[in-house]
């Protein structure tokens, strides 16, 4: 063969060089090892964190970037995607769901397409977490815990929310208080219980003391009873109707308001 041009090698065999270490086989290049596949490699990297494979672009430029492209041909095709797995052990997959609207997921069992999907992304940028059809910037379906000594420790209520720390609504002004609320609207907030028919079903915010009892005679109030019972067994407004407002108060456990 002449240096610097194509040529074409036709064997009748598997070809193999350098001792087998690069083997071509029906079309299959295979580098360690025979090849079942297009591109086959393999080999015995006992060092820690040593790559299998480097793929660099040599140019030295803003738009010198390195990639790697995986493309199907149409939009009737299959799936690009690049799957992870450990022999007998979970399998991962991520990539396109070209069956999905062409979103993009993150998903465990890589063997069967797109069992257990974790994370979907839109093509418009709406994220889901558990959720393959999110119609928000952010839907989650499942407990939510935020926080350091939340995350990872605490089991949040099903479908509901725990945090750690302060809570901000329409203003990112920190007022120093645990639920802060910010609105130029007529309602600042509204507590209803949509079953509440008696004077133990009403819609309040019950105070309590320091170590968490309800709270007894004598305990400083400094919150808003909105009908129903109290939780340590003095009824207030009857059938959950009506208002009463506290204010650094004495709250007197036999007393109804």
């Amino acid at each position: 063969p002449t240096a610097g041009t194509n040529q074409t090698l036709t064997t009748k065999y598997a070809l193999n060089v350098a001792g087998g270490n690069v083997l071509i086989n029906s079309g299959n290049l295979g580098i360690g090892k025979s090849p079942t596949t297009l591109l086959d490699i393999t080999t015995a990297i006992t060092t820690a964190d040593l790559a299998i494979c480097t793929i660099a672009n040599s140019a030295a430029n803003s738009t010198a970037d390195a990639f790697i492209l995986l493309k199907t041909i149409s939009g009737s095709g299959g799936d690009p995607k690049i799957a992870f797995t450990i022999t007998s052990a979970t399998d991962w997959e991520i990539g396109v769901d070209n069956s999905d609207s062409d979103n993009f997921k993150i998903a465990s069992n890589a063997t069967n397409s797109w069992t257990n999907t974790y994370l979907t992304i839109t093509t418009t940028g709406l994220v889901g977490i558990g959720t393959t059809t999110p119609i928000n910037k952010l839907d989650i379906e499942g407990g939510c815990a935020i926080g350091t000594n939340y995350s990872g420790t605490s089991t949040a209520p099903t479908d509901g929310l725990i945090v750690e720390g302060d809570v901000m609504i329409g203003t990112s002004t920190d007022y120093n208080a645990r639920l802060q609320i910010v609105t130029s609207g007529t309602n600042v907030a509204k507590f209803i219980n949509t079953s509440a028919s008696s004077s133990s079903q009403g819609a309040g915010m019950i105070g309590a003391s320091n170590d968490g009892a309800v709270l007894a005679s004598g305990d400083r109030l400094g919150y808003f009873l909105l009908g129903g019972n109290n939780g340590g067994g003095a009824t207030s407004i009857a059938n959950g109707g009506g208002f009463a407002g506290f204010a650094e108060a004495l709250w007197v456990a036999s007393t109804s308001y």
